[in-house]
């Protein structure tokens, strides 16, 4: 599962490119965007709304329907649907399992895009259902008190365990604070073309 403190933190972009890795090395990967409050998959692999997940939940759509698979990155994907009632919106670790069971029989990972864990209390729930939780946090911008709050959060709903991934890192501003891997950013940067 892929979350955040905060919404903005770029869990989501996060979570594309860990499965869009995953599938550039030929691993079967399902990606499935559990961020009913603010879906964002559906638009970064430009495709739509639904059928997805919601759609699924009230009964409106078959498992097979609401995959998408982007035929660019080779990423399959759940998009979060366009069933709108509050029963189809409802996210529950039941409601998800048999959904779960059904892509591990197909898919060698799971991506979970949750919605941030101070924002939308589902996501520890979710958590549970899961085997790791990666918790971003945007680099300058989170306070670590409020990073602080959401692991505790995770930690204590008995969810796996958690690793944190700093998001949005600005090379130049980390090596003024004399990050000692700030070299590192500066030539990722500079060899991919930045």
């Amino acid at each position: 599962m892929v979350t955040a403190a905060l919404p903005g933190e770029g869990k989501s972009w996060v979570a594309a490119s860990l499965a869009a890795c995953f599938a550039a090395d030929g691993v079967s990967v399902a990606l499935v965007d559990c961020d009913l409050h603010r879906p964002t998959l559906h638009r970064m692999f430009d495709g739509p709304r639904g059928p997805g997940l919601t759609d699924y939940f009230a009964g409106d759509a078959a498992l097979d329907d609401i995959v998408h698979d982007h035929c660019i990155s080779g990423v399959s994907y759940i998009p979060a649907g366009t069933a709108l009632s509050g029963s189809a919106r409802r996210m529950t670790p039941g409601r998800l399992r048999p959904l779960i069971g059904w892509l591990a029989k197909k898919y060698s990972f799971i991506i979970l895009d949750s919605a941030p864990v101070l924002a939308v209390s589902e996501t520890m729930l979710l958590s549970q259902l899961a085997e790791k939780t990666i918790l971003v946090v945007k680099w300058g911008s989170t306070p670590l008190a409020v990073a602080r709050h959401a692991a505790t959060q995770l930690m204590d709903s008995g969810g796996p365990e958690i690793d944190v991934l700093l998001s949005m890192v600005n090379p130049r501003r980390a090596a003024k604070y004399g990050d000692p891997v700030s070299g590192v950013y500066t030539k990722l940067e500079s060899y991919y073309g930045r």
